[in-house]
């Protein structure tokens, strides 16, 4: 399906149209450019005989919700109730507990500081050749992981005119990498 949807709207990707499986988000500037390249959308989705339907369509809004996050034109947070989700569950009792937990943590890796660093342990915990026991290092780690649910940050949306800076780091338990770029404040 992501595939077809990429094909039919090649000639639009990157170009204020995003595709993301069944879902099309068109994002403008302005209310007259906004229309514009809807009608665009429309038209060519009618010359492929592709049909849209009428009720999923929400138009020009000022903030949508989309793969788990909420997104408007300056930022982007993780949907309460994914959280929620994780924030309630108990201590896992064996490996697939554990495995499904990080599963769904997984999606908010990006708002979380340190996701990696903070999941190593439980990560190991997953390994074939370890034996399930829980003990106060993983309870430590699974309850850090669940802190860094509460204390999510927003992700900023980027603007291609301004200069980026790029942070590496490196450790034994895992490498990552931070594209920066300055607000207003030169923050």
């Amino acid at each position: 399906m992501q595939r077809d949807m990429n094909t039919v709207l090649d000639e639009f990707r990157g170009k204020r149209v995003e595709v993301y499986m069944d879902d099309i988000v068109v994002h403008s500037r302005n209310s007259r450019d906004h229309d514009e390249i809807l009608e665009m959308v429309v038209r060519k989705f009618k010359s492929c005989g592709l049909r849209i339907n009428p009720s999923k369509i929400q138009y020009k809004m000022e903030e949508v919700k989309l793969l788990g996050m909420t997104i408007n034109g300056v930022d982007m947070k993780p949907n309460e109730i994914k959280k929620q989700e994780i924030l309630e569950y108990r201590r896992p009792e064996n490996v697939e507990e554990l495995r499904k937990i990080l599963g769904l943590a997984e999606w908010s890796r990006d708002f979380i500081p340190h996701y990696a660093y903070r999941t190593a342990r439980l990560t190991e915990a997953l390994k074939k050749n370890v034996k399930w026991k829980w003990d106060d290092e993983l309870e430590h780690a699974f309850n850090d992981v669940k802190q860094g649910l509460t204390d999510m940050k927003k992700l900023k949306i980027i603007d291609g005119k301004k200069a980026f800076r790029l942070r590496t780091d490196a450790c034994d338990t895992g490498i990552g990498a931070i594209l920066l770029q300055s607000d207003k404040e030169g923050r």
